[in-house]
C-alpha cells in the first residue's frame, strides 16, 4: 500500500546539475521535443567531478504555452551551468526511499522558465513513474530543478512526457545496488559530453526532399547564433529520417539534408566552418517508434524521428 505521507520525504537522490536542449517551433501554442542528462547523486555536496553520481538520459516531447520574440525557440543548459534541486517520494513509493530504478522509465517534465541570452532561468518539475500523466503528482517520485541556461527571449510553460534511462553510473561511495556490468560502469572520471541541438526535419525541409525550406531560415539563424555563443570547436550535423523507405535511401536523403545544413550555415559566417562534418544516419536510431504494438503506423513517433541533430563539440 502507498504511503500517504511519502510525498513529504526527501529522497537521499538530489540533482546535482543537468544539461539538456529544447526546441519550440510557435509563439503562443507550441510543439516542442527536448532532451538532455540528469546528474544526480546521494551525497548532497558532490560535485560534477565526483565520484559517486549517476547520469540520467531523457528524451520526450509535448505542448506548451508562452510568448517570445521569434516564431521558434531554443533553450540550452550544460553541466558547467548552476542548477540543482531535490527529490521527494511520492504517492506510490512503498519504501524508505526510492532506487535508481524507480528514478527511470516514463517521466513528465513541467518546465516554467522566462529570461533570454545567458540570463534564462527555469524551475522543472520532474514527476518520475507517474500512474498516469493526467495525475502525475500519483508518482514514485518528484523532483524539482532549479537552473540557468541559454535561450530566446521568452517566457513560457511546456509538459513533455519523456523516457529516462541510465546513461552510466560512477559507483564508488554511492549506494548502487545491481550493477550488472561493475567493470564497464566505473569511469575514472567524469566525462562531459557536448550539447546536443535537435531540430524536427520538418520545420526545414518538405517531405521526402532535400532542398530547405525558405521559412527554416528562422530556425537556422537561431542555431547559427547558438553555436556562434558556445565558441565551440567544432560542429557535427547528423541527418536522420523516419521508416519510410529502404535503407539506402534514407541514407542517401539524410545525408543530403546534413549537407544541406551545413551549406547554410557556411553561407552565413559560422565560425569554424571548416570543421563543420556531416553525417547520413537514415533510420538506424530512431528516438520513437515508427509503428504503433498493433503494427499500424505511427505518424507522430516518425515525425519525432525526422530530425537533423547538430552536435556542438566544445
Amino acid at each position: 500500500m502507498a504511503n500517504d505521507n511519502a510525498a513529504t520525504r526527501l529522497s537521499k537522490w538530489r540533482f546535482i546539475t543537468s544539461s539538456g536542449l529544447s526546441f519550440g517551433a510557435s509563439v503562443i501554442v507550441s510543439v516542442g521535443v527536448t532532451g538532455g542528462k540528469l546528474y544526480i547523486s546521494q551525497n548532497p555536496k558532490a560535485a560534477q567531478s565526483s565520484a559517486g553520481v549517476a547520469i540520467l538520459n531523457y528524451k520526450g516531447a509535448g505542448p506548451g504555452v508562452g510568448v517570445g520574440v521569434l516564431p521558434v525557440d531554443f533553450s540550452v543548459s550544460t553541466a558547467k551551468m548552476w542548477s540543482e534541486g531535490d527529490i521527494r517520494l511520492g504517492p506510490l513509493s512503498t519504501g524508505a526511499d526510492v532506487e535508481l530504478k524507480d528514478l527511470t522509465g516514463i517521466c513528465l517534465l513541467r518546465v516554467i522558465s522566462g529570461g533570454g541570452g545567458n540570463r534564462s532561468y527555469s524551475e522543472t518539475q520532474i514527476y518520475f513513474q507517474p500512474k498516469t500523466t493526467a495525475a502525475p503528482e500519483i508518482c514514485k517520485a518528484i523532483g524539482t530543478l532549479f537552473g540557468r541556461g541559454w535561450s530566446l527571449p521568452s517566457a513560457g510553460i511546456a509538459d513533455f512526457t519523456c523516457y529516462i534511462t541510465i546513461d552510466r553510473v560512477i559507483p564508488d561511495h554511492l549506494e548502487w545496488k545491481d550493477p550488472k556490468e561493475p567493470a564497464a560502469l566505473r569511469l575514472p572520471n567524469y566525462q562531459m559530453t557536448p550539447p546536443v541541438l535537435t531540430m524536427p526535419a520538418d520545420v526545414l525541409f518538405r517531405f521526402n526532399r532535400a532542398d530547405l525550406k525558405s521559412s527554416a531560415a528562422h530556425a537556422l539563424q537561431q542555431a547559427l547564433q547558438l553555436i556562434t555563443t558556445q565558441r565551440v570547436r567544432s560542429v557535427i550535423i547528423e541527418g536522420h529520417t523516419d521508416s519510410i523507405g529502404s535503407a539506402h535511401y534514407n541514407l542517401q536523403l539524410s545525408g543530403s539534408r546534413a549537407d544541406a545544413v551545413k551549406s547554410w550555415f557556411v553561407r552565413h559566417g559560422a565560425p569554424a566552418a571548416d570543421s563543420f562534418v556531416t553525417k547520413g544516419l537514415g533510420k538506424s536510431q530512431p528516438i520513437a517508434p515508427n509503428t504503433n504494438p498493433d503494427g499500424s503506423d505511427n505518424p507522430e513517433g516518425r515525425r519525432q524521428n525526422r530530425r537533423v541533430s547538430i552536435i556542438l563539440v566544445p
